[in-house]
């Protein structure tokens, strides 16, 4: 599927909102570095169509409604 050149407001944040949840469930999600969110909102886009993504928006916050998340930031040792 192509990357959609426009996207409105609300759907914007619904990939938002898949692109967050698919990194929530990666394997390497302990080791992330910002500069990576591009892949998952790409990988978001490129899997769902605009007029699908609410959808499955609503499917993730339905399943994480109730879910605690907690972030941690390590100050690189470099």
């Amino acid at each position: 599927m192509e990357i959609p050149k426009q996207v409105t407001k609300n759907q914007a944040i619904n990939y938002a909102i898949v692109a967050f949840c698919d990194l929530l469930n990666t394997a390497n999600k302990d080791n992330f570095n910002i500069n990576e969110i591009e892949t998952f909102v790409l990988g978001a886009m490129e899997a769902h169509s605009k007029s699908n993504v609410k959808n499955i928006a609503n499917i993730f916050k339905e399943s994480y409604k109730d879910k605690k998340i907690v972030i941690r930031v390590e100050e690189s040792k470099i």
